[in-house]
């Protein structure tokens, strides 16, 4: 939802007819998204209910009620704010009609429902614009690359034997801890998505396991199910034994020698210079954001004269150009390449 009320901010610039003026409720996405998905409930006191409904005032196509009270209140088609005192002009008759309305005001008429429209992709490839004759969206057609079992990059040994090693330290540890099943997917997901996050994850947990707070509660688990983190035994789990720090430090050790000759790295690098895709725009997707912010650098220095965006989300968010990292607003209009991640942390890296 939030990404929706996002859209609308940027429809709403210079617009009151969207959410309203700066003093809206409608403009504050922490109140405004509880009313829509009913979390919340519009107050019954007229004048705290009054502040949803008159800021924007919905439009007379909305209704007749609408069409009364703007007519009541002198509001022309283009007018998108009620005064505050404006209670004071409507008759008694009008107000009992305005508070029976209020219980369903925010999921009826909000500006969601009312500047969001849903088009499927087959409808608006497969409608004529009577406006153009074309259709509302020329078809995107897409080639998928490796998705056949042919396709899938070859496990070279050394992390082969990172990834045995991260199996038989879980195996070990699901044997004395319930729920550390949960550990051996995130642990080899971790190494899957680039050796630097496997690497990250497995200093983390030998250098940090005693410390419960830290490492259940922290950046090693923050990006799982809570509800799969909740069900280990922490208490248990915070112990390594020897065998199991042996075959932690096995893991490690194999990441650490090889970190360079990351995998997916080279394929990266494969696809953007030598099949010349960084003149096309590529969409490279990851879990985490230390698998983002550490192929954003290798690339950074592979190519110095490009700037590379990331999005992440809040300080996340930033610009690197020749190995230099500087937090700031993106301008997508000057931005050679981007590596945008949401809230899963997608990276995007596409030609402007």
């Amino acid at each position: 939802m939030i990404e929706a009320w996002d859209l609308l901010k940027v429809l709403a610039q210079g617009n009151d007819m969207v959410l309203g003026t700066e003093w809206s409720e409608w403009q504050k996405p922490d109140r405004a998204i509880p009313m829509v998905t009913g979390e919340s409930v519009i107050p019954n006191e007229l004048g705290e209910a009054w502040r949803w409904m008159r800021n924007p005032m919905p439009p007379s196509l909305e209704g007749k009620d609408f069409k009364n009270f703007r007519r009541k209140l002198g509001l022309k088609n283009n007018d998108f704010v009620a005064d505050g005192d404006s209670l004071e002009y409507l008759k008694p008759t009008e107000i009992t009609r305005l508070k029976s309305m209020i219980p369903g005001f925010c999921h009826k008429y909000n500006p969601f429902i009312r500047h969001i429209v849903r088009r499927t992709r087959d409808f608006l490839e497969n409608s004529i614009d009577a406006s153009t004759g074309e259709p509302y969206l020329q078809p995107v057609k897409v080639v998928l690359f490796g998705e056949d079992t042919a396709d899938s990059l070859p496990l070279p040994p050394y992390l082969k034997d990172a990834y045995l090693a991260a199996e038989k330290f879980c195996s070990l540890l699901g044997k004395r801890v319930k729920g550390a099943g949960f550990l051996k997917t995130l642990l080899l997901r971790r190494i899957g998505s680039t050796i630097y996050a496997g690497r990250k994850t497995t200093e983390k947990m030998l250098n940090e396991w005693g410390d419960e707070a830290e490492i259940l509660q922290g950046s090693l688990f923050e990006e799982e199910d809570d509800q799969q983190a909740g069900s280990m035994n922490k208490t248990a789990m915070k112990d390594l034994t020897a065998q199991e720090r042996s075959e932690l430090a096995r893991c490690l050790k194999s990441l650490e020698n090889n970190q360079e000759r990351d995998p997916k790295y080279q394929k990266v690098i494969e696809y953007l210079i030598h099949k010349n895709w960084i003149e096309k725009g590529c969409i490279v997707f990851s879990q985490y954001f230390d698998s983002i912010w550490w192929l954003a650098n290798q690339i950074s220095n592979e190519l110095p004269d490009e700037s590379i965006g990331i999005y992440a989300g809040g300080n996340n968010s930033g610009i690197i150009k020749a190995g230099n990292y500087q937090i700031s607003k993106i301008d997508w209009g000057t931005c050679s390449n981007v590596l945008d991640a949401d809230e899963k942390i997608e990276i995007l890296m596409k030609k402007w």
